[in-house]
C-alpha cells in the first residue's frame, strides 16, 4: 500500500479540469495452475484545483474469481461495489456490479465470448438511478489470447 498523489487532466463533466488525487490501495492475487482469485479496495480523495466541482471521495471493491474449464475454455465470475460522494455537493452514488464470463478458443485464431453483467446504480440524483442487466454473445476472428488457442506450455492442463 502506497499514497500517491497527482495532478491528472480530465474530460468528464463531473471532473472537468486539473485536480488533486490521492489514492491508497490494496490488492491480492492468488493462482494456481487452472484457478485464480485477485480481491482489490482502494480510496480516493480528489480535490479540484480550479474550484469548479470541489471535493470528491471514492471507496471501490473489486473481486474476480477464475477457473479454467478446459485449456481452452474458462470461466471468470466477477463482482464490484463502488461509493462516490460529491462533498460539495452532497451528492452520494452507491453502484453494484456483478457477472461471468466464459471464454473459448476453437484454434488460433477463432474465440467466443459470452458475457452476462448486472448493474444496480443508486444515487441521490434520480437520473443516476438505474439497474440494467447486459448479456453479450461475441465471436472473435483475429488475435486470440495466445494461451487459449495454441493449448501448449502457456495453458493450464486439463484435469
Amino acid at each position: 500500500m502506497r499514497p500517491t498523489t497527482n495532478v491528472e487532466p480530465d474530460e468528464s463533466l463531473l471532473t472537468a479540469g486539473p485536480r488533486e488525487v490521492e489514492t491508497v490501495g490494496a490488492y491480492f492475487s492468488f493462482r494456481k495452475q487452472r484457478t485464480s482469485l485477485d480481491f482489490g479496495y482502494y480510496h480516493s480523495d480528489e480535490e479540484a484545483q480550479l474550484g469548479l466541482i470541489g471535493e470528491r471521495e471514492t471507496n471501490q471493491a473489486r473481486l474476480r474469481m477464475s477457473r479454467w474449464l478446459t485449456a481452452r475454455s474458462e470461466l471468470q465470475l466477477f463482482g464490484v461495489w463502488s461509493d462516490e460522494n460529491l462533498k460539495t455537493r452532497d451528492l452520494r452514488s452507491n453502484e453494484v456490479l456483478f457477472g461471468m464470463q466464459l471464454d473459448l478458443a476453437f484454434g488460433r485464431k477463432l474465440g467466443l465470448l459470452a458475457l452476462v453483467e448486472h448493474r444496480d446504480r443508486e444515487s441521490d440524483l434520480p437520473v443516476s438511478t438505474f439497474k440494467e442487466l447486459a448479456v453479450g454473445l461475441y465471436l472473435r476472428y483475429g488475435r486470440v489470447d495466445p494461451s487459449i488457442a495454441e493449448g501448449g506450455a502457456t495453458a493450464p492442463l486439463a484435469p
